[in-house]
Order: structure tokens, then sequence, then C-alpha cells
């Protein structure tokens, strides 16, 4: 047979290696027990796989998984009508206004108390009780008071609009009694008073009218009025069938300070604006000089000057700080005391040393009293020339105001003795300026002092001087007003002038015309212009301010009354507060205080 159809052999290789063979060593046996079979995993669904996708972008995106979260909670509360305002009061609150009506009157129930959302409040005046910040939400608005049916109603503090407001009507069970209450000085009626008798309570309303509901037997009740800034007041109110309204007036807050002579010494005496309450704050000594007692008031009431010999030769400045009426000793020594008057809280005077001699320096001091403070200071004094009595030159200083924060002064020269003498070379006179803290002080206009042989000053508006200077073959007149002086003539100058007296916030005056025989009262700016007539008055003449609101006149310079800023009418006439005793003397042009006319 040929060679191809011979079956195949194994091919044989080209060497063989012939290694030993190891026997494996056997481990020893052991008896684990089989694992339970598991039944067969199935496989997974399309629902799991989506889940599990969900999980993954949930922890992969918290930034906004979360707050949908958070949201979709808040969606499905707010479909819930249990919890909806539940849960947004924890974010939104608005204001409330709940209104109590007396059911027969219609007219507000003040003084009455409502309870709402856990909190309590009492309506005003016009029945109206308020709250602030309430969650949205359902409540029940519950009302007491005295005399009248407890009351409740539903209401609901909604998720629009602004601040909610509801009305409750409650029914009285008692007698109404009205009381209209008015300001005693002005005559206007005052809301907000507050009227207690006993435990029966109500406030005026706009109109001035409180409503209080007594039981049905009552015929006549005490009661008391109180609002914020006025004194409280008591006065008895009759019960009538009618319910004829009963009037009280009651007096703001405040005292005023006045010398009183009625002891038969001159004591330093306050009292209530309308004269009640009086007391004495300082007794006199019985050596106190008529005519030499002097008690000046700074514009705000806060502090009192007070001039008086209460012993020894000589009278002494003393200061009362009117909040505990302590006296303090300003100055004193052997001198005379002349009063310039208050400029804000400084008290500006000239002292005149009784122990120096004319061709002394220094004998005449300018000085002020920081009442704030309690500083002295020494805002200017005189100079002088010569060393005896025989030959000598002296430095005067005269004319002194406070005019706002500024006080406006003289300086004249004067020389004595022998002629020929050079005392006068090289000083000059003038009108001279400081400030009341004692700084700027300013040379307004001067003349060499051997040209100028006096100065003559009369007071105009509320801050403005004429001045006159005399010289030997000239007279120069000019007007000071604001820190400087213009020229004018000599017709110019006011033959008579006017004291402007500035009220405590110094953005008004006040002061006194004589015209077809009355004395006619005007309020003005703080330049004394356009003035407005307050009233006609015989033998008044303005005395100061209390307050913004209140004029002080006085009647034949012994009678001290009060009227309002908008003045009198046939309706409104001066309140009298007291008889006072005048000094005989006035601080003309002097409109930084009160009491100096």
């Amino acid at each position: 047979m040929p060679e191809d159809n011979q079956k195949p052999t194994s091919a044989e290789p080209s060497e063989t290696l012939s290694l030993p063979i190891e026997k494996p060593v056997e481990e020893p046996k052991t008896t684990t027990p089989e694992p339970a079979a598991l039944p067969n995993p199935k496989p997974a669904t399309s629902s799991g796989s989506k889940l599990n996708r969900f999980k993954r972008w949930y922890v992969a995106h918290k930034k906004l998984s979360i707050p949908l979260t958070v949201l979709t909670v808040v969606l499905v509360l707010m479909a819930i009508p249990l919890t909806r305002y539940k849960t947004l009061g924890l974010a939104i609150k608005k204001d409330v206004t709940v209104s109590i009506i007396d059911s027969e009157t219609d007219s507000g129930v003040s003084a009455a108390e409502v309870l709402l959302a856990g909190r309590k409040a009492e309506t005003d005046g016009q029945g109206v009780a308020r709250f602030q910040q309430v969650p949205v939400g359902q409540y029940v608005v519950q009302i007491t008071k005295k005399y009248y049916k407890s009351g409740s109603a539903k209401m609901t503090v909604g998720l629009t609009g602004g601040a909610t407001t509801t009305q409750v009507k409650v029914d009285a069970t008692g007698r109404p009694v009205e009381v209209k209450v008015t300001n005693k000085i002005s005559g206007q009626t005052l809301a907000n008073v507050e009227v207690v008798a006993g435990d029966i309570k109500a406030k005026s309303d706009k109109d001035g009218l409180a409503t209080l509901i007594v039981s049905a037997g009552t015929v006549k009740l005490e009661a008391e009025l109180s609002l914020e800034g006025f004194n409280t007041s008591k006065a008895t109110f009759a019960v009538t069938k009618d319910n004829k309204p009963n009037s009280a007036a009651i007096t703001p807050a405040g005292k005023i300070y006045f010398l009183s002579k009625l002891s038969g010494k001159i004591d330093v005496v306050k009292s209530n604006l309308d004269g009640s309450e009086r007391k004495t704050v300082l007794a006199g000594t019985g050596k106190e000089e008529s005519s030499g007692t002097v008690l000046l008031a700074s514009r705000d009431w806060k502090y009192l000057a007070l001039l008086s010999r209460r012993e020894g030769n000589q009278a002494n400045l003393y200061l009362i700080e009117t909040a505990t009426d302590k006296l303090t000793t300003l100055d004193e020594g052997n001198a005379r005391f002349d009063l310039v008057g208050w400029s804000d809280n400084y008290f500006v005077y000239k002292v005149t040393r009784l122990t120096y001699s004319d061709w002394q320096a220094k004998k005449y001091v300018i000085k002020n009293y920081n009442a704030q403070t309690k500083q002295l200071a020494i805002l200017d004094q005189s100079q002088a020339a010569g060393n005896s009595g025989a030959s000598y030159a002296y430095e005067s200083l005269d004319d002194i105001y406070a005019l706002g924060d500024t006080v406006v002064y003289t300086k004249v020269w004067f020389d004595y003795g022998f002629e020929g003498n050079d005392f006068l070379k090289g000083k000059v006179s003038g009108l001279f300026s400081i400030r009341n803290n004692g700084t700027n002080k300013k040379s307004i206009k001067t003349f060499t002092a051997d040209k100028l042989y006096y100065i003559y000053v009369t007071p105009s508006k509320a801050s403005e001087l004429y001045v006159e200077f005399d010289q030997p073959d000239d007279t120069v007149y000019v007007r000071y007003s604001g820190g400087s002086v213009q020229e004018v003539k000599a017709d110019d100058i006011p033959e008579e002038y006017d004291t402007y007296l500035l009220s405590p916030s110094g953005n008004e005056s006040f002061w006194t015309e004589q015209r077809d025989g009355k004395e006619r009262l005007f309020v003005g700016d703080k330049d004394g212009l356009n003035g407005q007539e307050a009233g006609a008055l015989n033998n008044h003449t303005a005395y100061g301010w209390h307050s913004d609101n209140y004029l002080l006149v006085s009647k034949n310079e012994s009678e001290l009354y009060i009227l309002p800023k908008s003045g009198i009418s046939d309706t409104i006439k001066p309140l009298k507060i007291t008889d006072y005793h005048k000094p005989a003397q006035d601080f003309r042009g002097y409109g930084g205080g009160y009491g100096g006319l």
C-alpha cells in the first residue's frame, strides 16, 4: 500500500528527561458541615433598578435634593387644613387690630382686656387693642370688662394682605357715665386720658370723651385722671339718668418758680402750672432786700440764678437746681453783682470788686457760671493805668447783653487827673464780643481811646443792637447783628424797644407791644419777625415761656398767668398761677431766660 494510507504515529521527543516523582503529603481529614443550600437569586427587576439609581442621585445631589424634600413636605402639610396655618405661622406673622364696640351706642369700649393667641392687651380711648407679630392662623378672641358681658369671636389671621383687623361687639350690663376731659390751660380735648374709679376704668377718645360703666344704683363717682405729661387729678362725677356728660380738666406737668413775700420774708416758692401744690423751696432769712432780690430762670427751667442778701451786708449769687431744689453758692465776697442773664446753660454777670480802687486793674469783671459743670470762669476784666488816686485811667465794662450763645459788651477808657497825661495812649474803646464758653473773643468796632467819649447801646430785635459811638467831631451809628456791624443813620435807632423772650427750643420769640393803649402779645420767629398776635390784654406783659407750648404773662407786676401759645379767645382766657414779688428793677432787652420783667 502506498505510504499515505498508513496511520500516523506519535512523534518521539529528541530528548527524554527522567525526574523523581514526590508523593504528596496527605492533610488530616476534618468533618466540616456542608453549607445550607441557598435559593437561587431572582434576577433584578426594572423597578428595583430605578430605586437604586434614585438613591445614588439623591446622595450625590444633596444641595438640590434636600430643599426639594422640604418643599414637598410643606406642600403636603399645607394641603391638610389642620396643619396649614401651624406650619406657615412659624414663618409668617401679622400685626392684628381688635376693635371693641358697645353694641348699644356703637362707640368704642376703652380699657377692655383683650386676649388673643395667649397675649393680653388693653383697648385705648377709641376701643382698639393692638397686637404685633401674631402668627397666621385661626384664633378665638376673648373680651372682658367690668359691667360688660364677656364676649368672644373667631378670627383668622390670613396669609394675604397687610395687618388684620376685626371688630367685636359687647353688651353693657351697667349704666354709662360720660366724662369730657380737656387741657386746663388750652381748653383742648385730650385723648387717652385714663379715668379710674375704684376697679372701673376707661380712657378718653379723640374727642376727649371717656365712658365709664357703673352699677345701676350708683349716683356719684370719685375718680382719678392721669395722662403722661400731665399732673394726676382727682374729680367727682354725677351719675344721671339722662347721662349728661361730666367735665374735667387736667393741668400739664411742670413747675413754676417765683419770689413770694407772702410770709413777710422773701421766699423762693414753686407750684404747679395752675397754682396748685404750692411749696416753699427756700425760706427767706429776713435779711433780703426787697428791691435787690432777683430770681432768673433758664429757658428750660432746670436752673435758677438767685441774687439775695441772706446773711451779712452783701448780696451773694446762688444756683438752684430744680430737679432737686438744691442750693449752691455761685459767687460771693465784698462785691456788687449785676446780672446779665442766662445764655444756654451759662449764667453771665458782672462783678464790681468793692475793695479795688478805680486805678487798679481787674476791678470790673465779666464772669460766667456753667450750671452743668459747676465751673466759674472769667470772660473779660478791666485794665487800668496809674498807681494812685491822683492821676490814672481806667477801663469800664458796660452794656452787657447775652444774644444767643454770644456775649456782647462795651469797653470804654476814662482818664482822671492832670491834663497832658498819656495814660490813654495806645488804648482802644469799642464794641466787643465773646462766646458764652469763653472762646472766640472779637473786637467788633473800636476807636482810639482818646477819640471816643462814650458809647450808647439800644437793644432792638431778639439778636440786634443799635450802637452810638460819640466822638469829639463825629458820631457813628451802627447796627450789630450776627457778629458784625453795619453803619446806619441816627433816625434808624428806635426810641423804644421791646424785650424778645426766646422759647426753650430757641426757635421762637415772645414779646409785648403797646398798641392803642393795650398790651398786645406776639409770637414770632427767633429773630422777632413774622409775629402772630396771641391776644390783647390790659396791663399784661411778656414774662417767659414754659415749654414751647405755653406763654407766661405778668399783670401789674404782681400777678403771674399762663396761656397757650396759640393765644387767647372768647373761650380761652389766661389762667392765673399766683401772686408774686417783683424786685424794683427790670432786665430790659434780656431774652435768654425768664423772670426779668
